[in-house]
């Protein structure tokens, strides 16, 4: 059966987006099929944390200018400024994405919602049928802070619900504003190296904030984990045994049918758009050419400015390594940071196997960058680091350490490369 469309994207998300000018780029012929609103929604949510952030960073400064004599006031938030800023921020920064420029890239915008997906690759809306070779599902999540883009003002207290990296940003964020944040968490930052989440939790609770498994309903709710996917697909793309709406793929990002791929939030509930993105340009490959790619997450960053990681845990390396593998680590406790009254430690991880990198993690202001440096580094002998590229401060000096730390643990008393120099120094010296 002959189809109309190379790809059909089933979008949503920023990863939609990305996906579809992909692979158009590509000479395809492609369509984006998008619930209308939910995009705009989704990147006023993301600009709304952007903005939270930035203005917990001033109150940070005035609270160390207050500290130190300076009675400036910045005044009271006002929260319709902040609301109308993220929109308008969300539409400016998504310029390139937008359903215009998608149009005039060649790419068909479909702005419906799908009505029902075929086992035929045949999706339908409620005035188009669009049949494609290929589906990729890269329709992300219901935006879960729509009681804030609603809401009048600040509320005086908020659950956040989930323990990833996302759902930190946010109770961190809200709570620097003077909200009563309680982080509603079987774990904090599952899945990352134990060190970091202990670390972690103790800066939140540090900050104020209560983390607790029981929810209340007398607060505004921010479902940050798992969340609501924006889409459910028929059965047949799902996994008959767990009946999750999310898509289970294979590492080629192929669900149960072969033909539809899925990428981001559209499987697992993930909500690392860095990942994200890496899984949509491979989801389109697989799609559109010979279905051989496959993901590779050790050398993807995870991650914000705050806490960052790339490749192994310490855990993950010892069982899959055993003994072969070496751990540095240094700190710092950030007393010389004069833009908070209670500066945040720095701590450095770096997971070795053998003498080549395997995991690095971060936390620390700038993690986020200084991870995606360090991972064109990894499964390379640590020599490779020191070649000089790393000079600064804070999470660099860190780093550099640890390389050091790694340097001088091949040539401790005991280790082959010690036993043989001082070998050859006495021999030399016997030599006169």
């Amino acid at each position: 059966m002959s189809s109309d469309y190379d790809l059909v994207v089933l979008g949503g998300g920023l990863e939609g987006r990305i996906a579809a000018i992909t692979a158009v780029g590509y000479g395809a012929r492609v369509a984006l099929v998008e619930p209308p609103g939910l995009f705009d929604n989704g990147q006023r949510q993301r600009f709304l944390l952007s903005g939270l952030q930035q203005l917990a960073q001033v109150r940070q400064r005035q609270a160390v200018g207050e500290w130190f004599g300076d009675k400036t006031s910045i005044g009271a938030l006002d929260w319709p400024a902040l609301i109308a800023w993220s929109r308008i921020a969300a539409e400016s920064a998504a310029a390139r994405l937008s359903v215009g420029m998608m149009s005039a890239s060649g790419v068909d915008v479909v702005l419906e919602r799908p009505e029902r997906l075929s086992r035929h690759m045949v999706v339908t809306t409620g005035r188009r049928r669009l049949s494609a070779r290929g589906v990729l599902a890269a329709y992300g999540r219901v935006p879960f802070a729509m009681p804030l883009l609603k809401a009048a003002a600040l509320p005086e207290s908020a659950d956040v619900v989930g323990g990833s990296i996302l759902a930190i940003a946010w109770a961190e964020a809200l709570a620097v504003m003077g909200v009563e944040v309680r982080l509603i968490a079987a774990r904090v930052l599952p899945g990352a190296d134990e060190d970091v989440r202990r670390l972690v939790r103790s800066q939140l609770i540090a900050a104020g904030i209560e983390i607790t498994t029981i929810a209340s309903g007398d607060r505004v709710t921010l479902n940050v984990d798992p969340g609501e996917p924006a889409l459910t697909l028929p059965d047949f793309a799902s996994d008959p045994l767990t009946k999750s709406p999310y898509l289970r793929v294979n590492r080629k990002l192929q669900t149960a049918h072969l033909r539809l791929f899925a990428c981001g939030s559209a499987m697992a509930g993930s909500t690392n758009m860095r990942l994200a993105e890496y899984e949509a340009r491979i989801a389109v490959k697989n799609a559109l050419f010979s279905p051989n790619r496959s993901v590779d997450y050790r050398a993807v960053v995870q991650g914000n400015e705050r806490y960052a990681r790339v490749g192994l845990t310490e855990a993950e390396a010892m069982r899959r390594y055993g003994v072969v593998v070496q751990v540095q680590t240094a700190s710092n406790a950030g007393s010389a940071d004069l833009s908070r009254v209670a500066p945040l430690p720095m701590y450095c991880k770096l997971v070795l196997v053998g003498d080549r990198l395997a995991g690095v993690h971060l936390l620390g202001e700038g993690a986020e960058g200084l991870a995606c440096l360090l991972s064109k580094w990894m499964g390379k002998p640590m020599a490779d680091l020191d070649d000089g590229s790393l000079s600064g401060q804070g999470l660099v000096w860190l780093v550099f350490e640890c390389v050091w730390r790694s340097r001088q643990s091949r040539w401790q008393v005991g280790h082959w490369r010690r036993d043989w120099a001082e070998n050859w120094f006495n021999w030399r010296r016997s030599r006169g």
